[in-house]
């Protein structure tokens, strides 16, 4: 893979406030790890974060690991070997650069002043009324200046649904590369992006990674080629996430179906999609064993209210929304009825077929780059919002719980991971720290 560096130039005239050996205790690197789950309360993305701190680990064992939290009890609960940093001068630093460029061409050379000469900007905002931020500001470049690497943990961030998530990562990069400190991105998933100015931030950003790894080889792929990218400009690795999967032991039997639901604005579902649920299970076996996997876990989060419409005779078991629950309650079931995305990854990790529920492009983009990663043998999709969808999903169900694919989904999967560690190091080495 190689890296368009210098594509646009990042010159900061800007003299370095700090060196970096007033931060480091020795030679120990200075490592900001993002998340895609600032609360940690996302089961992907806590897993995709918990590989990137253990690929970290793997080659810079000494290192200061960082990572954007809400507290360090989140992080210290998932037994991540990191110390907590609040985002909130993150996000002041995306809110006050993206107010400064709203109106502004990427070719304008104001539009560069943020990343070019990132105190004087700070000191700027003043006149634009956000003198409560200054402080904010400078704590926040003055941090990023003291780091030897940036990692942006596997997610799925930059896409048109995401504006935040786009303007924050696009802010963040650009500011680490101005002030010298490399950034790498393992296990992204990129697209759709539509929007013009999505588009161009996003674009921009990403030609300024010293490494960029996509976690599937189709909406994503089709994204970057849209936006001008080589294939000797990114990596496809397979989703990050299945590394942590394959840690989970197999147990002896597997008769239990899974049943995983995402309700929101981007995945078109309401909760009226459990009862259909219910239906198809009735109708397929009511006495069987279902296992509840909650992806969310905290207030006003709908997935599991929808979980709780799910019907059946048979046993009921609710897994705890945390890697260390979900993977061996999927570990024990013989298929997966789901329109989370991680759960896909997982279950098709684990050598378990999945059915797949998406009712919006965005949707079955993602959960159709999850059968794709695992060459399509291992589960199908369908809309739940079609009219004959319980009969469809019976159908499905009678299908894919007597289907033997284990062993090719397993083998996938080791391949994957096995490119991601790769890759990891590869990026490393573009960084400059191996």
């Amino acid at each position: 893979m190689t890296t368009r560096r210098g594509a646009i130039p990042l010159r900061t005239r800007w003299p370095r406030t700090v060196s970096r050996a007033e931060f480091s205790a020795g030679d120990n690197p200075r490592v900001l790890l993002t998340s895609g789950s600032y609360r940690f309360n996302n089961v992907g993305d806590v897993a995709m974060c918990l590989v990137a701190a253990r690929r970290l680990r793997a080659h810079l064992r000494s290192a200061n690991v960082y990572v954007t939290a809400a507290d360090q009890a989140a992080v210290t609960r998932h037994g991540l070997d990191a110390t907590a940093v609040d985002n909130v001068p993150w996000r002041a630093w995306g809110s006050a650069v993206g107010n400064w460029q709203h109106e502004l061409d990427p070719g304008s050379p104001r539009w560069w002043l943020p990343f070019r000469h990132p105190y004087v900007f700070a000191s700027s905002t003043v006149r634009t009324g956000q003198f409560k931020t200054v402080p904010l500001l400078f704590d926040w470049i003055r941090f990023v200046e003291s780091m030897d690497l940036v990692v942006l943990a596997g997610q799925g961030a930059i896409h048109d649904r995401s504006d935040r998530g786009v303007w924050r990562i696009a802010s963040l990069t650009l500011l680490a590369k101005s002030l010298g400190v490399p950034v790498i991105a393992p296990g992204q998933g990129v697209g759709p992006l539509l929007d013009r100015r999505f588009r161009e931030h996003a674009a921009i950003a990403m030609r300024h990674f010293d490494g960029l790894g996509l976690r599937d080889g189709s909406g994503s792929v089709e994204t970057m080629r849209a936006l001008g990218f080589g294939s000797d400009e990114y990596v496809v690795t397979g989703d990050d996430a299945i590394a942590l999967a394959l840690d989970q032991p197999t147990p002896v039997e597997r008769e239990t179906v899974g049943i995983s639901l995402r309700l929101n604005t981007a995945s078109g579902l309401g909760p009226e999609v459990g009862g259909a649920v219910s239906e198809a299970i009735e109708r397929f076996d009511p006495d069987r064993s279902l296992a509840l996997l909650p992806m969310m876990e905290g207030d006003g989060v709908s997935d599991t209210a929808a979980l709780e419409r799910i019907g059946g005779a048979g046993p009921r078991s609710v897994a705890e929304a945390t890697p260390a629950s979900i993977l061996p309650a999927i570990a024990r079931c013989r298929v997966v009825v789901t329109s989370a995305y991680h759960t896909a990854v997982f279950a098709q990790s684990m050598g378990v077929p999945v059915i797949a529920l998406a009712a919006t492009p965005y949707y079955r983009a993602k959960l159709g780059g999850v059968l794709s990663m695992f060459d399509n043998r291992g589960g199908e999709m369908l809309d739940p919002t079609d009219p004959d969808f319980p009969a469809r999903l019976e159908t499905s169900l009678r299908t894919w719980v007597r289907a033997d694919v284990a062993d090719d989904l397993r083998r996938r999967a080791r391949e994957q991971a096995t490119a991601g560690d790769e890759a990891f190091a590869m990026f490393l080495r573009n960084a400059g720290l191996l």
